[in-house]
């Protein structure tokens, strides 16, 4: 009995080992596994990076748009208002030489513009009770006159200015104008050559009418007249 107690038990220690022999076949153990393990850290893991994600309500996006709108019609605003500006002053540079331009250097200004505005108050108190067309002409015509005797040089620089802007913006304009005062210089000649002829015939006529009186009389009434003519004409040239 003990006999196979003892075989028994051998048995079983046989089936023992043999089972260990087995699964330390089947999971090998390497000697560097302790040294492989990590030690652990004696402070905290980092936390992980925060990642921010932009949102935006419709609100907020409304209210972006419309302030986008506002800045961009504010911006041409200022633009608009900047160039209407520096036009402006671009104009009174321009206007202010060429009134530079046109006022002679050698002619004061002051007291003949004084002059031309009684002149042109005259011209409008003179046409305040008189017919419409006269009420009308009456003041530039005392303003036109008035100017071309106190600032000659003024008022033909400012002839001449206007007739070179007739001419670049209106030149038709230009062609009546010149053919109207062509006309009316044809006009004054003729009546000046008519004058003249006329002044000759009746001072020939005159004259023949003084010789048929002397003839008759036998008074030298043209002797006295001529010499009445010439002291008259040394007269008027000691004044002029």
């Amino acid at each position: 009995m003990l006999l196979r107690r003892l075989a028994g038990s051998g048995a079983v220690m046989a089936g023992t080992a043999v089972a260990v022999a087995t699964g330390s076949l089947a999971s090998p153990i390497f000697a560097e596994e302790r040294t492989r393990r990590e030690k652990l850290s004696i402070y905290d893991d980092p936390a992980p990076p925060v990642t921010v994600v932009e949102y935006h309500t419709e609100l907020e996006r409304q209210v972006g748009s419309v302030r986008k709108a506002i800045s961009n019609v504010t911006y041409d605003t200022q633009q608009s208002l900047r160039g209407v500006v520096n036009k402006w002053i671009k104009t009174e540079q321009s206007v202010e030489a060429k009134i530079r331009e046109l006022v002679a250097k050698d002619e004061p200004i002051t007291p003949g513009i004084l002059y031309v505005g009684v002149a042109t108050l005259a011209g409008s108190v003179f046409g305040r009770y008189r017919t419409l067309p006269i009420r009308l002409f009456a003041p530039p015509a005392f303003f036109f006159v008035s100017l071309n005797f106190f600032l000659p040089k003024l008022s033909h620089n400012l002839s001449q200015y206007y007739v070179s802007i007739e001419k670049a913006h209106v030149p038709a304009l230009t062609e009546q104008r010149e053919h109207l005062v062509k006309c009316y210089r044809d006009a004054l000649k003729s009546s000046e050559s008519g004058l003249e002829s006329i002044k000759h015939k009746t001072e020939s006529g005159l004259q023949s009418g003084l010789q048929q009186v002397e003839k008759s009389t036998g008074l030298r009434i043209g002797n006295a007249l001529g010499n009445a003519q010439q002291a008259a004409a040394e007269a008027k040239e000691k004044l002029v």
